[in-house]
């Protein structure tokens, strides 16, 4: 294939080296690119310092490291000082600046300060929590920004009755306060109240400590919520602010599989009928309300998203098929092409105009360029949205090329497109990664570059006449959308509130008439799966509602999004009230279609690969007006940014306008979109790109990890599923037992046993690997990598309990204090120890580290029978015989093995000892999307 091709001469020769101390820690990384086959590769070199601990004190990329060789002062991306048990003291970044925290005895944040004077103070109470936040910037008087109130204080009402003690209850904050009237037995809240303030622009300042006073600066209104859920914990209904009512189904599994929305004074209507998952728990069809099927297809082998296809039902004349997405892959996962097969190929100026995107990488996976269509009417990229067209008839092909520095900064666009072609370019710092859209002057040079960003990084004016206004804890407050020279507050504006890292609200102001002072004024308040949009007029303070609509945000599993208009006031006539407007996505998440509840097209949009849209089409203007989620399933706002929750992302600049909170958890670029693979990736909150990580997952457990585990266990809600042949589905099954080896006397399973099934599990591995390949099946071929990565593991395994049998627990160096014990998942009628052949239906085997001094538990092996994995790799009864050795095949057609033996093993431990987090080992998606499924968080590479 071309595009494999293309890659494989690319990507020859190009590997990624890591280099390590003589203390095993890493200290280099060697990168390789090129962007042409037959070109030089060019090294790329990020650098680490470690302090005599291990810690790493600094690090420089590939482009400050060169600069660095010739001149020694240059200084790294990150420069750090560190405390003894490794927190952060001090930070110093080329592009986020600097920062100071000071910690408490206990390891909590007690005070920060940034490169902007901005200063944080924190408060806590006897039992360690956290009761009011102080902030302060330069030049102004400290402000009482956060105030928190527990259930236990004694002002709340019936705080045991309704499980408060402990909880935090009330929550003074940014935006006003947020309060909860009750818990569950789980932890979980049963709604929510919620209070702004008046003003938008207004800060929060709660001195001293009566309540009342706090109430004056808070509008009279309160936006009530109140949730249901079920005895495990999942909620099954929502009671919005307005009074309508979302009900969710869940299936045997636990899965939602349909949703319900009532919306107030009206009937209960459908809105997800129907959602079916593989066994790899991957989303295989869903029927919306309006009764349109989505199916996906993946890769066997990989699990890759291939097709995504929309059907609607029959209706006169139009065609029924919405979507037929198909997607192409390089050998690593990077995507090649998507086409569209529903689409018409449509004619320009002598040109065929297909839908279809083609793309390609450089070594690094960098995108390169982009193929597919746009409107004819499309200009150059910039913040506006382009006027919405009739219909997809009057669109023509385009080619943008990407080209990027040795820091991964992305400084030129080259879009070609017929007549239409032009040249984005970006001004990139010399010294750091800070980078602007340079003007048609040249205005932006290395001497004033910096002027355009503040001393923590953040955008303080993307283009003349937008400068940004950035609040204490560097999020966003206000973007001008018109500078009128003068004071802040007569510049058009789009003005932000948050609530820690979620966006509360958003008002946009717009003078209407000068003279007069009269100003327009969009309002959105956003609630638990309600959005409140108001437009007004404000006269010098006399303000009158225009619009008054109630947008619900339907939380329905699956891709498709949701939203239900609700007009109380101004309903444009073009639109009915109640409105349903559905939205199917694509791979990550963009808004490609809406339809209404007759499965109508209401609009279709296509977007450039760093997000700007290429294609528009609208059942009208008012239909246009009313989509708001777009590129990646983010909200698209005045000034042309997407929110994602923790940064805003300029679309049209590819990246993001401040540095990632998070730091370079993707890499030193920290203003890079996605690892500049746009197309292969998505981020959903703005810190990290979206990818399924392999190496180490943590949770932390406290109290209401435990309640859930006891309510999950009452429930049944986690069970080891076995096929019924005679039923011809899956149903579950208690036929299984979880022992310990040389830990349980009524079965007896001995060391020797173990090591028999692990040679087993190896033998059959292998065999099976060898035995598939060239077998035509999707099933054999698809078995063969599990089967290398299981003959991997289980050597691994076996090399374990030798160790220990001939070192005990020494060989953990890192558990002082561990006990390591073996389990294995067998059938409860082998008692009997004389059966020979019982080790061979052990159907799973876990290996566990507990540390008695840290209170954690490792989970650090966990090997399933090879049958097993042969019948959810796609293999029939057949081919599993065939392949195996062990004729008795049927029994082994079991799933969920490895939920099912972690959920026993944290049973077991918590009933038996004191833990503080378990930990586990990621060894492929599917271990990872078990770990991701209890809640754990990746917490590095391999242990």
């Amino acid at each position: 294939m071309k595009f494999a091709d293309n890659t494989s001469s690319l990507c020859r020769g190009t590997p990624s080296i890591g280099v390590v101390d003589n203390r095993g820690k890493p200290v280099r990384v060697l990168r390789y690119n090129r962007t042409a086959g037959e070109q030089a590769l060019d090294e790329l070199i990020t650098h680490s310092v470690l302090r005599d601990d291990g810690l790493q004190s600094s690090l420089w990329d590939a482009r400050l490291f060169t600069l660095c060789q010739a001149d020694a002062s240059q200084v790294p991306n990150l420069l750090g000082q560190l405390s003894l048990s490794g927190q952060t003291l001090r930070s110093d970044s080329v592009d986020a600046g600097w920062s100071v925290k000071m910690y408490d005895a206990e390891g909590r944040l007690k005070w920060s300060k940034d490169g902007r004077g901005s200063q944080r103070r924190f408060e806590f109470d006897t039992l360690g929590r956290a009761v009011a936040v102080f902030e302060r910037v330069d030049g102004e008087d400290e402000r009482a920004a956060e105030r928190l109130i527990y259930g236990d204080n004694g002002n709340a009402q019936n705080p045991q009755g309704n499980n408060m003690c402990g909880q935090l209850v009330r929550h003074y904050d940014e935006a006003g306060l947020i309060s909860s009237p009750g818990f569950t037995l789980l932890g979980a809240p049963t709604g929510d109240a919620q209070q702004f303030l008046t003003d938008a622009e207004q800060q929060s300042d709660w001195q001293g400590d009566d309540e009342n006073v706090w109430q004056s600066a808070m509008s009279g209104e309160t936006y009530f919520t109140a949730i249901q859920y079920d005895a495990t914990g999942a909620r099954t209904r929502q009671i919005d602010a307005k009074g309508n009512q979302q009900r969710f189904a869940y299936d045997v599994a636990g899965a939602q599989c349909q949703s319900f929305l009532t919306i107030s004074g009206a009937a209960e209507q459908i809105l997800l009928k129907e959602i079916t998952y593989s066994a790899a728990d991957q989303l295989l069809q869903e029927t919306a309300g309006n009764d349109v099927v989505t199916d996906y297809a993946y890769e066997p082998q990989t699990q890759r998203l291939l097709g995504i296809t929309t059907t609607r039902p029959v209706s006169g004349s139009r065609s029924t098929q919405l979507q037929d997405l198909r997607y192409q892959y390089d050998p690593v996962g990077n995507i090649l092409s998507i086409s569209n097969g529903a689409a018409a190929t449509r004619y320009f100026r002598n040109q065929e105009v297909a839908a279809q995107n083609s793309y390609t990488y450089d070594a690094l996976y960098q995108l390169l360029s982009a193929s597919g269509r746009e409107n004819t009417t499309a200009g150059q990229q910039g913040p506006s949205l382009p006027d919405a067209a009739v219909d997809t008839a009057n669109v023509r092909n385009y080619t943008r090329n990407y080209i990027y520095d040795r820091g991964g900064n992305l400084f030129k666009i080259t879009h070609a497109a017929g007549n239409t072609s032009y040249t984005n370019t970006l001004f990139v710092d010399a010294y750091s990664n800070r980078a602007l859209a340079q003007d048609l002057n040249g205005g932006i040079t290395q001497s004033n570059i910096n002027s355009f960003f503040d001393s923590c990084g953040n955008v303080t004016q993307m283009q003349p006449g937008t400068p940004l206004i950035w609040n204490v804890r560097n999020q966003l407050q206000s973007i001008a959308l018109l500078d009128r020279g003068g004071a802040a507050n007569a510049n058009d504006r789009e003005i932000y509130q948050y609530r820690g890292s979620v966006r509360v609200r958003k008002q946009t102001r717009r003078q209407t008439n000068v003279a007069a002072n009269i100003w327009r004024v969009d309002d959105v308040i956003y609630l638990p799966g309600l959005e409140l949009r108001t437009t007004s007029t404000d006269s010098n303070g006399a303000v009158t509602v225009n619009e008054a609509l109630q947008v619900m945000t339907v939380a329905a599993a699956g891709r498709a999004g949701i939203r239900v208009l609700h007009w109380d006031n101004g309903k444009p006539e073009e639109i009915a009230n109640d409105q349903l407007r559905y939205s199917f996505d694509d791979h990550i998440g963009s808004s490609l279609l809406e339809l209404d509840n007759g499965a109508n097209i209401l609009t279709q949009e296509e977007y450039y690969p760093y997000g700007g849209t290429a294609v528009l089409t609208a059942k009208s203007d008012s239909e246009a007006k009313y989509k708001v989620v777009r590129y990646s399933g983010k909200e698209r706002d005045g000034a042309g940014l997407y929110y994602y929750g923790y940064r805003y992302y300029a679309p049209w600049l590819c990246r993001w306008m401040s540095p990632d909170p998070a730091g370079m958890v993707d890499g030193p670029n920290i203003y890079c979109m996605v690892k500049n693979n746009p197309v292969s990736y998505r981020d959903r909150r703005g810190a990290d790109h979206d990818e399924i990580k392999m190496g180490r997952y943590r949770r932390e457990v406290g109290l209401r990890e435990k309640v859930q585990l006891i309510s999950a266990d009452l429930s049944g809600a986690v069970k080891l599923e076995k096929f019924d042949f005679g039923k011809h589905k899956f149903k579950a099954s208690n036929d299984y037992k979880l022992v310990q080896v040389d830990g349980n006397l009524k079965y007896g399973f001995t060391h020797s046993e173990l090591v028999n099934t692990l040679a087993f599990y190896r033998q059959e591995y292998a065999g099976m690997s060898g035995a598939l390949v060239g077998v035509p099946s999707e099933g054999g071929k698809s078995a063969i990598h599990n089967f290398k990565l299981g003959v991997s593991v289980t050597e691994g395994f076996m090399r374990d309990v030798a160790a220990s049998e001939e070192e005990g627990d020494d060989e953990f160096e890192s558990y002082s204090r561990a006990t390591s014990s073996t389990f294995v998942l067998m059938p409860r009628e082998d008692k009997d120890f004389r059966k020979e052949d019982r080790y061979k239906r052990v159907i799973g085997v876990v290996g566990t580290i507990y540390d008695d001094y840290s209170k954690e538990i490792f989970i650090h092996r966990l090997v399933a029978h090879p049958y097993t994995q042969a019948y959810r790799a796609g293999m029939s009864e057949a081919e599993v015989e065939r392949a195996g050795s062990y004729k008795q095949v049927r029994q082994f057609n079991v799933k969920a093995v490895g939920k099912f033996v972690t959920f026993k093993l944290l049973k077991r431990y918590f009933k038996d000892v004191s833990i503080k987090s378990f930990i586990t080992e990621a060894i492929n998606p599917r271990s990872a999307a078990i770990a991701i499924k209890f809640g754990m968080r990746y917490d590095g590479g391999s242990r």
